[in-house]
């Protein structure tokens, strides 16, 4: 079993000033993906830094009170800071690094603001204990005006900035509330039954998009066997449905655990193990939703730090680990973010069932390069299990890479003289997308069963549509007559198909059967017959006879000299006559 991981951090993560004392805070926007330090409530600057070092930002705040949260809108025009449960503070930004005059909003009287969250570049909702209140926030006014509220009890509040969702917990946990949002408008969907003897802890829900869809990954502590943790994924069956529970993920475990859905993969980081676990709903698991990993639980690589002036290992799976969607994790006491990438190579070796490989292969973004690979590699070694790998990597499904003809002739067969019947689950599999074999793929099909005689496969493929006719192949069949003598006449038979009278004619004056092209409907021109008959005097004769008077004028001298040779007394007494 190979020892490499599948899974490792950025090797260049977004460095900023480590949450080492208590005049620092660390903040994260989710939306924008941006991180902000913040000295001294402000007073000594605030960094902002993200994916994109060209908006990294530095500015100063006046130190009014604790900052609770703090974010730039998508635009990154305003910046809303937070320091009360009761009100956000709004400031337009210049772009130079200043900030201008202050403006700020309260939230409904009696309510307390769980959180706010931008849902465009100029409007932002305030999640508060009764409810959502979502604002436009009119910047060139520095004024902010109030939109159609929502009213539902909260308790805490989980946002998705991807899928434009958020998710309301009331009932102690067991009920959870969607809110879509669009622009200013804020939309009550229906409510998540969690069942019976379920509740959600803010810490144990994601808030994820999963195949497209808005997800709800729930982790449930002491469900499984063994006292182990279970994952539940609850997704909408279709649109406008409410969520139910579609998928379950066996851990294994018990402890703490982190989520990130990165590439459709759902992975379950554990702390106590220091392994993460991966996991593919697309596959069809047992049958009834339940899911295991799909392969060998493994740590990250280990990730080097560079330092001025040594290289620190860094601890992984450590409590002061915090992850965000789709693929972030972010270390505050040490001041690094990184990104989770996968390493596709290592992971397909990890995969031990090659069907299961091919499948999560096919669903992954850059993962063509490895499939193909992959399934060279099985044909090469004669997996017996190839045939159906290459077949499933043929059919088309949504949200699968597509590989075309070429790509499979190109980096998959060619070179190789794989089974007939590898080749013919293939066919297959294109004659369910519509698609006829190209001249290429036909060739090495139709060379691989003459070589082996299997000539009434071929005659069967082709009886059946399976391989088109087509000049080209014909030419092939033809080539082959003499491994098989039996392809010559498939070739003809497929030029009559293709009403190809002229290659037919040719292909038997090749096989010097001149009379038998002479009896063809319609027959070669009279002149092509008398040439090939030249070799044989008394079909030459036959043919003369018959057909001297249809030659044209400045052909028939010519034929008259070889016949006065073959036949000199004939042409003589003629003559006379």
């Amino acid at each position: 079993m190979p020892t490499e991981s599948y899974l490792e951090l950025s090797k260049n993560p977004i460095r900023f000033e480590a949450l080492l004392n208590k005049f620092n805070n660390v903040f994260f926007d989710e939306a924008n993906k941006q991180i902000f330090v913040v000295r001294s409530g402000g007073v000594m600057g605030v960094s902002v830094k993200g994916p994109d070092p060209d908006t990294n930002l530095n500015f100063r705040l006046e130190d009014h009170a604790p900052i609770i949260s703090i974010k730039f809108s998508p635009d990154r025009h305003i910046l809303a800071v937070q320091r009360s449960q009761t009100s956000v503070e709004f400031a337009n930004y210049n772009g130079d690094g200043s900030l201008s005059a202050e403006y700020s909003q309260s939230c409904r009287k009696g309510s307390k603001m769980l959180g706010f969250i931008w849902t465009g570049p100029s409007y932002v909702a305030f999640i508060t204990d009764n409810g959502v209140e979502p604002f436009q926030v009119l910047h060139e006014r520095r004024s902010v005006k109030a939109l159609k509220a929502i009213t539902a009890t909260a308790d805490w509040f989980k946002w998705n900035a991807d899928c434009n969702l958020a998710i309301l917990s009331s009932g102690q946990g067991t009920q959870l509330q969607p809110i879509s949002f669009k622009s200013g408008t804020a939309t009550k969907l229906a409510k998540i039954e969690l069942g019976t003897g379920r509740s959600a802890a803010d810490r144990d829900v994601t808030l994820a998009l999963l195949r497209g869809s808005p997800a709800v990954i729930l982790l449930c502590h002491g469900l499984g066997g063994n006292n182990c943790a279970e994952v539940l994924v609850y997704q909408s069956p279709d649109s406008g449905s409410p969520m139910k529970i579609s998928h379950f993920l066996r851990l294994g475990y018990s402890g703490k655990f982190l989520i990130n859905v990165l590439d459709d993969l759902i992975i379950v980081h554990h702390q106590a193990s220091k392994t993460s676990s991966l996991f593919d709903i697309s596959l069809p698991g047992d049958g009834e939703g339940h899911h295991l990993p799909i392969a060998t639980p493994k740590s990250f690589s280990p990730f080097e730090l560079e330092l001025p002036d040594k290289t620190y290992v860094c601890e992984l799976y450590t409590p002061s680990w915090t992850v965000f969607q789709p693929n972030i994790i972010i270390d505050a006491k040490l001041g690094c973010l990184w990104y989770i990438e996968l390493r596709l190579e290592s992971l397909a070796s990890h995969i031990s069932d090659i069907e299961t490989c091919v499948q999560v292969l096919r669903r992954r973004w850059g993962g063509k390069g490895v499939l193909l690979r992959v399934l060279h590699n099985v044909i090469s070694e004669n997996n017996p299990k190839a045939a159906k790998a290459l077949e499933i990597a043929a059919s088309l499904e949504p949200g699968c890479i597509p590989l075309e003809q070429d790509d499979i002739y190109k980096n998959v067969l060619s070179g190789l003289e794989p089974e007939p019947s590898l080749l013919v689950a293939y066919i297959r599999a294109l004659a369910r997308r519509k698609q006829q074999p190209q001249h290429q793929l036909s060739r090495l099909l139709v060379t691989t069963l003459v070589r082996r005689g299997k000539m009434s496969d071929l005659h069967q493929l082709i009886r059946h549509g399976a391989v088109a006719d087509s000049k080209p192949l014909a030419c092939l069949l033809l080539s082959l007559g003499n491994v098989h003598e039996g392809s010559t006449q498939l070739a003809l038979d497929m030029l009559a198909r293709l009403g190809a009278v002229s290659e037919i004619h040719e292909v038997l004056f090749g096989q010097d059967a001149v009379l038998a092209a002479a009896h063809l409907s319609p027959p070669p021109p009279p002149r092509k017959l008398l040439d090939a008959a030249k070799q044989d005097p008394t079909l030459f004769h036959a043919l003369y006879r018959n057909h001297r008077s249809n030659i044209p004028q400045d052909h028939r001298l010519l034929f008259d000299k070889i016949y006065s040779k073959m036949f000199a007394m004939i042409i003589l007494e003629d003559t006379r006559l």
